[in-house]
């Protein structure tokens, strides 16, 4: 069911309307003016709620929103007006996606309610969150501790790299995390040394199985070697199995570092923008330990014209240096045969590996 621009006479209206709804599973509302209502959802199959709230007022706020359903396991909010959010029985497997202000941006005046809506999803499997909520939690925790996220798998934050030493101290209440997203906002080309030196957080996150590498992430990477050279992790990701970078071929050349890092790699997917191109593909004689006993999938994306040579002599270094490859998947830009007659002649180090061209 989806509430688009509806508007209710009271709150028992809209309580009633989803009470009667005894098999809905799927909820969106879109609120995109301050009605003064208290939204309270309260269904027992329900399964999935998106809710958009927002006012055209800046300094507009409202009573808040109630959610008790058992069964929920999917959770977007984008709410700029709500004061309170009461969050209660929520699934232990639930995905939450969320943007809030409580009905004003003054941490001070909000900390209340963070402080019990934290706890509410603490039991959470799947947490994605912005970068004002990411600000607010480590402001939190400078008040109170935060509560322990022991069942989160998956976290994706977004925030600016003057913010990543914040975020060791919130891996610190996720143990069992598997999966980091971490996607950066603002201008790194402004940042000097000391700010760039926050990239070290990497160093608090060893046991990371599942990572994935945004476009910025790279340039920040890139511009942090202009001011100093990169530092050598060692076996940083020793835990690493899947790992998935997009970055400028430019950068190419420091894959091997990042290889070298991930000795249990066994899938990655390269995704290249931009058009920075290089004057000659060239690694090290010596190969990445994952090269040699862990890699097996490969993924090779360029998504601009252009750089086929690039992705063929990568191709060839995977194949070539791989021992137990099992796929390589190429996504090519250049039409026709061609791919197929100039792979074909590369050696294959691991007899059994299959190439694919999409």
């Amino acid at each position: 069911m989806h509430l688009n621009y509806v508007w209710f006479p009271n709150d028992a209206t809209f309580e009633r309307l989803v009470a009667s709804c005894p098999v809905l599973e799927d909820l969106k509302i879109d609120v995109l003016w301050n009605d003064g209502r208290v939204y309270r959802v309260q269904s027992r199959s329900l399964k999935r709620l998106r809710l958009l709230r927002s006012s055209s007022m800046v300094f507009d706020s409202v009573p808040g929103v109630v959610i008790d359903a058992p069964l929920l396991c999917y959770l977007r909010i984008n709410d700029r007006v709500s004061e309170t959010y009461i969050v209660n029985n929520l699934e232990s497997n639930a995905k939450l996606d969320i943007h809030l202000d409580f009905g004003s941006e003054d941490f001070g005046e909000t900390s209340v309610s963070w402080r019990s809506f934290l706890p509410a999803i603490s039991k959470v499997m799947d947490l994605t969150i912005c970068e004002n909520n990411f600000k607010v939690i480590h402001h939190y925790s400078n008040l109170a501790p935060l509560p322990q996220f022991d069942n989160m798998s998956r976290l994706h934050v977004t925030l600016r790299v003057s913010e990543l030493k914040w975020l060791p101290n919130f891996l610190e209440c996720c143990p069992n995390l598997k999966s980091l997203i971490v996607a950066f906002n603002g201008d790194f080309e402004k940042m000097g040394s000391e700010e760039m030196n926050q990239i070290s957080f990497l160093l608090g996150m060893t046991r990371i199985v599942d990572m994935t590498i945004f476009m910025y992430t790279s340039k920040v990477i890139r511009h942090y070697s202009l001011l100093e050279p990169l530092p050598q992790f060692g076996y940083m990701f020793g835990y690493m199995s899947h790992m998935h970078v997009t970055l400028s071929m430019s950068l190419i050349k420091w894959l091997p570092i990042f290889l070298e890092s991930c000795p249990k790699l066994k899938s990655l997917v390269l995704v290249f923008l931009g058009s920075e191109k290089i004057n000659q593909l060239s690694f090290s004689s010596v190969n990445p330990m994952c090269l040699l006993s862990s890699l097996q999938f490969v993924e090779l994306d360029a998504q601009i014209m252009g750089f086929d040579e690039e992705l063929l002599n990568l191709a060839k270094y995977f194949l070539e240096n791989s021992s137990i490859l099992q796929k390589i998947t190429v996504h090519r830009n250049m039409h026709g045969s061609t791919y197929e007659g100039l792979i074909s002649k590369f050696r294959r180090r691991s007899r059994l590996c299959q190439v694919i061209l999409i």
